[in-house]
C-alpha cells in the first residue's frame, strides 16, 4: 500500500523561501487580504456559536477558536444540537464562498476604479456598543472588535474596568453605553482603554469623535475650572496610533469638569497604511486620587470628504514661548501646569538678566509613577 509521510522537517530557509515563491506566483491569500475583513466575520461566528457557553473555547492566543461539528450525520446528534446544525452549516457554507466573492467582485471592471482598502462613511463596528454584551468586558470579548487594555500594576489591573451598561437612562442613544472605571488607589501612568484597530487608506483625512460622560462631576463646571490640582475632574485620553509604541499619534486630552454628555473629535490621516491604526479612548487618573467612572457611547471614526486639511500656518505657533507674560508666583494663561499621581513636582518662574524661564523641579523621593505636564 503506498504511504506519505504526514511530518515535513523544513530547513533554516524553507519557510520564507516557500513565501517568496507564493508571493511571485501570485499568492492567492494575500490577494484575499486585501479585500475581506476577517475580523468582520467574528461576530457571526460568535451569534452562531456561542450557545450558553457551548461551541468555542480560548485557546493560548487572544481570541477564541471555533469547532464546528459538521462532520457528524444528524442521527448522531441530540435534538438540540440537530435545531442549531442548520444555520451553522449555512453560516460555514457562507463563510467558504466568501472568499470567491470577493475575488470576484475585486477582479470585475466595476470595482477596478476603486483603490484598495477605500473605506466611506461609518468604519467602526458596533459603535453605539448596542451588540455588546452586558457585563465587564475582558481583553477577548464575545464583541471582538473593541479591544480592552489595562495598564499597570499587577495588584491593580483587575480594578481598571471596562464594562457594558444595559440601561436606556445612562446610554445617550439606544439601550447600552459602556463604561470606563478605575479606583483611588490608580497612580501615574495607570489606566484603561478601549477602541479598534482599523486598516485605514493613505491619502484619506479621517474624523473620530466619542460621547463621554463623568459620571461623579457636578452639574456645573466650577469657576474657573482648568487642568490643575485645584479642580476636581475625569481626564479622558482619545487618540490614533499608527504604530505599537512609534510612528505617529494624532488627538487630545480632555478634562471633564461637570456630569454632562461631551463630543469629543479630532481629525488625523493614516500615517502607516500598511498596519492597522489603533483609535482608542483611554481614563487615566486624576490629580487629586478618586474612584472614577465615565460613560461612553457613539464612538464613530468616518472618511471626510474633500481635500485633506493642512496647516497654513508658518513659524512659531506656541504662545508666550519665551514665558514673558509669566510671573513670579505661579504659571498663568495660556500656559497650564498639572500633576499626575501626586503633588511632589512643582513648577516655577525664575528671571534673570532680562529672561524669564520655566523650571520644573522634582525632589528625590518622587514615585516613578508621578509625572508634571506643562
Amino acid at each position: 500500500m503506498k504511504t506519505h509521510p504526514t511530518t515535513q522537517t523544513f530547513g533554516c530557509f524553507d519557510v520564507e523561501l516557500r513565501m517568496q515563491w507564493l508571493e511571485a506566483k501570485g499568492d492567492p491569500l494575500s490577494r484575499l487580504d486585501t479585500v475581506i475583513d476577517w475580523e468582520g466575520f467574528r461576530p457571526l461566528l460568535m451569534q452562531a456559536l456561542c450557545r450558553n457557553g457551548q461551541g468555542m473555547r480560548h485557546s493560548g492566543s487572544h481570541h477564541p477558536t471555533f469547532h464546528i461539528a459538521a462532520n457528524l450525520p444528524p442521527t448522531h446528534l441530540g435534538r438540540s444540537h440537530s435545531r442549531t446544525m442548520k444555520p451553522s452549516l449555512t453560516l460555514l457554507t457562507a463563510l467558504l464562498l466568501a472568499p470567491l466573492a470577493a475575488l470576484h467582485a475585486a477582479d470585475s471592471p466595476a470595482s477596478k476604479d476603486i483603490p484598495p482598502n477605500r473605506q466611506t462613511g461609518q468604519l467602526m463596528q458596533d459603535s453605539s456598543f448596542e451588540a455588546c454584551p452586558s457585563g465587564m468586558l475582558a481583553r477577548t470579548t464575545c464583541n471582538v472588535a473593541w479591544e480592552v487594555q489595562r495598564t499597570g500594576r499587577e495588584a491593580i489591573r483587575d480594578r481598571l474596568v471596562v464594562a457594558c451598561v444595559e440601561d436606556a437612562a445612562r446610554a445617550r442613544s439606544g439601550r447600552i453605553c459602556l463604561s470606563l472605571s478605575i479606583p483611588k488607589a490608580t497612580v501615574g501612568f495607570e489606566f484603561v482603554t478601549v477602541g479598534q484597530r482599523l486598516r485605514l487608506a493613505a491619502g484619506n483625512q479621517y474624523e473620530a469623535s466619542i460621547w463621554v460622560r463623568w459620571v461623579g462631576g457636578p452639574d456645573h463646571p466650577p469657576a474657573g475650572a482648568g487642568a490643575t490640582p485645584g479642580h476636581r475632574s475625569a481626564i479622558v485620553s482619545f487618540w490614533a496610533r499608527h504604530r505599537d509604541g512609534k510612528g505617529a499619534f494624532a488627538g487630545r486630552d480632555e478634562w471633564l469638569f461637570d456630569n454632562r454628555w461631551h463630543k469629543l473629535s479630532f481629525r488625523f490621516c493614516a500615517t502607516d497604511p500598511d498596519l492597522r491604526t489603533l483609535v482608542y479612548v483611554s481614563l487615566l487618573p486624576n490629580q487629586q486620587p478618586v474612584d472614577t467612572t465615565v460613560l461612553l457611547d457613539d464612538f464613530e471614526l468616518a472618511t471626510m470628504d474633500g481635500a485633506v486639511e493642512t496647516e497654513s500656518r508658518r513659524g512659531n505657533l506656541v504662545e508666550d514661548s519665551a514665558f514673558e507674560a509669566q510671573q513670579a508666583g505661579g504659571i498663568v494663561a495660556p500656559w497650564s501646569f498639572a500633576n499626575m499621581g501626586g503633588t511632589s513636582i512643582v513648577a516655577s518662574i525664575g528671571s534673570g538678566d532680562g529672561q524669564r524661564w520655566l523650571t520644573l523641579q522634582m525632589p528625590r523621593g518622587t514615585s516613578n509613577f508621578e509625572s508634571a505636564q506643562i
